[in-house]
């Protein structure tokens, strides 16, 4: 799929399960250096030319409790080069909770994939069986949480794009219901920000 870049704008382009290798070997060991909380990453979500490069990561925070709480955030973190042998990242922003994952055993919560990679194609059927929302084109890339109701609500990671001229691409958090009856239906869209 093909991205629209703005001046100054992120280049979103999603990969679940996939970090540029840089920002897998040594951005996220400077992420994971902070005290309190440990990040696995869900999926790379887009750069941004600045003093260098920022990349915007969706991950999984995990507060260092007991028992441990788990969240989505957006994490960006900037890459200057370094000394040709390492590269310089530091940490710029920790975004604001998007979902909170219920704890263990705890009805009615939100539960986390095991592997949110694996989730594509059932997204991708999901996303197929529902009446597609006006104005604004989805391509979902995976399954973030499910929550079990009168069937189930599915929280799905999906590029977007306004219908119009040079739209950006950007990242949506789009809520399903899955009901007992086979149909499924959009119960909430939301704009990832970062």
């Amino acid at each position: 799929m093909g991205t629209t870049m703005l001046a100054g704008g992120y280049k979103v382009d999603i990969a679940v399960g996939m970090l540029p290798q840089k920002v897998a070997s040594f951005g996220m060991e400077v992420l994971n250096d902070r005290v309190g909380a440990k990040f696995s990453p869900v999926a790379y979500l887009g750069s941004q030319v600045v003093n260098g490069v920022n990349h915007a990561i969706l991950t999984v925070k995990t507060l260092v409790t007991n028992p441990p709480v788990k969240a989505l955030c957006v994490v960006v973190l900037n890459e200057k080069p370094g000394d040709g042998v390492k590269t310089d990242f530091t940490v710029v922003s920790i975004g604001d909770d998007i979902l909170t994952y219920a704890a263990p055993g705890v009805v009615g919560g939100y539960a986390e994939p095991e592997n949110f990679a694996a989730t594509a194609v059932e997204a991708i059927d999901l996303w197929a069986k529902c009446e597609k929302p006006i104005g604004k084109n989805f391509d979902p890339k995976c399954i973030l949480a499910t929550q079990i109701v009168a069937g189930k609500n599915v929280v799905i990671l999906a590029e977007s794009k306004v219908v119009a001229p040079d739209a950006r691409t950007g990242a949506d958090m789009l809520t399903l219901w899955s009901k007992i009856d086979g149909t499924v239906e959009v119960t909430d869209i939301k704009d990832i920000e970062f």
